[in-house]
């Protein structure tokens, strides 16, 4: 008999603004329970194999080539959580939002990059 082990080589952080608040986790709360089950299935995905995950649960982000999107679509809603891969084999998740229209706007994909080494992550309107 064979055992498989399975070996957790990524980790997942979250971004935490200047004045303490986690906009990731405040969003990913307030999803409904299948929401919640979706991303912790990604989330789970992404810490075993990293980059290497792909569409239909993560995608990269048009002119960004290090912003990614974590897909999450449930009866009603689709949801997206931006992250990026950081050195160590950490990836920093930023922001989630739930998705009013079929394209991302180019603006919400600009208020979240690193810029100069530094993330930059402006509060974003809704």
């Amino acid at each position: 008999m064979y055992a498989i082990f399975r070996s957790i080589i990524w980790t997942i952080d979250y971004y935490v603004t200047g004045n303490g608040k986690c906009p990731v986790q405040e969003f990913l709360d307030a999803l409904s329970p299948e929401s919640k089950a979706e991303f912790i299935f990604i989330a789970d995905l992404l810490e075993e194999y990293g980059l290497n995950v792909k569409e239909p649960y993560v995608k990269a982000l048009k002119g960004h080539k290090k912003l990614f999107e974590i897909r999450i679509k449930d009866k009603t809603n689709i949801h997206r959580v931006l992250y990026f891969a950081y050195t160590g084999k950490k990836l920093i998740l930023l922001h989630g939002f739930t998705k009013k229209t079929d394209k991302n706007t180019c603006k919400r994909n600009r208020n979240c990059r690193k810029e100069n080494g530094r993330l930059s992550c402006k509060e974003m309107k809704q």
